[in-house]
């Protein structure tokens, strides 16, 4: 389970190691985890120190379980839209909505695609 996940957030000068995954195993054995969200939060919790660590475990976090890398500069919202994984998101989302159906605006389809 994420074996490579403490060395990823060590490269990005966040605290991280195998009492990380043991923490969050138990975590998620006591259905603590259910969404990306709640994989998000439980593993903020455990790493994150000094609110100055937070900007660099976000941009980590996305990019190790979305595949969503953070430039220098760029918002998390201008990250999501452009990538992989959110543009083949919206492919599937809208294989399966109806045409007549009116499309959110882009803060609800990116906090749509981060619940699902």
């Amino acid at each position: 389970m994420f074996p490579s996940l403490p060395a990823y957030l060590r490269e990005r000068k966040i605290s991280a190691d195998i009492r990380t995954l043991l923490l969050l195993r138990k975590a998620m054995d006591k259905g603590l985890v259910k969404t990306v969200g709640d994989l998000y939060a439980v593993l903020k919790g455990l790493t994150v120190k000094q609110p100055e660590d937070v900007g660099p475990f976000t941009a980590g976090f996305y990019s190790y379980f979305l595949n969503i890398h953070v430039n220098n500069g760029e918002s998390l919202d201008q990250a999501i839209l452009r990538s992989d994984s959110f543009l083949e998101w919206m492919e599937q989302r809208n294989n399966f909505i109806d045409e007549e159906e009116e499309l959110p605006d882009v803060p609800q389809l990116i906090e749509e695609y981060l619940d699902e």
